[in-house]
């Protein structure tokens, strides 16, 4: 069973420690397509990050490693009035790569359970990711597995945005101040005179 040539071992993944001048034996290597560590799976430069989903941000369990999906977060802005916030939803990321749903890292599964989500970010991704779910919630969105389109103008979402997706804005009136002047007599007079 051992080996005879370089070619039968080159591109291939150890499952096992070889020493030195040992002889490699078929047993001791894998078709490196045949992923069986998680590690393995992750493209160069990228980082492995693991979100918890439920059926509805996990889109019932059928994403499966392979797959790609857009990242939604929903997080509430502040208006600018004391205490008063509204919700926002943001394209986060677009196009990433499913590595693992659940325990599962074979593309011919589907877990068809929610559980957990492994997705292949890059570092700087990772980290924006991990404080976006510190301060609010993300699903995730199934796409078609030739899909690669990018939206470039990605807007965030509010009431406004869905009140003109309706037709139903109608932009508030702007109240606008009357011109005022300040009017100094003599060094510590001043009044105010507004002009209509």
């Amino acid at each position: 069973g051992d080996l005879t040539s370089l070619e039968s071992a080159i591109g291939s993944l150890a499952v096992v420690d070889i020493l030195r001048g040992q002889h490699i034996n078929a047993n001791m290597l894998q078709a490196s397509t045949a992923f069986k560590f998680l590690s393995q799976s992750i493209p160069t430069g990228m980082r492995a990050f693991t979100i918890s989903v439920d059926q509805l941000s996990g889109i019932e369990g059928l994403i499966k490693p392979g797959d790609y999906v857009d990242v939604i977060g929903t997080f509430r802005f502040p208006t600018g009035r004391e205490g008063e916030s509204m919700p926002v939803v943001v394209t986060l990321f677009q196009g990433i790569k499913v590595l693992a749903s659940n325990r599962i890292l074979s593309p011919y599964q589907v877990s068809q359970k929610a559980g957990t989500i492994t997705l292949a970010l890059k570092p700087e991704d990772a980290r924006i990711l991990a404080y976006a779910l510190t301060i609010g919630s993300i699903r995730l969105v199934l796409r078609a597995p030739l899909d690669s389109s990018v939206e470039y103008e990605s807007n965030a979402v509010t009431f406004e945005a869905l009140l003109k997706k309706m037709g139903m804005y109608m932009p508030q009136p702007t109240v606008t101040q009357p011109p005022t002047v300040e009017v100094y007599k003599g060094t510590s007079q001043k009044e105010e005179r507004t002009f209509k």
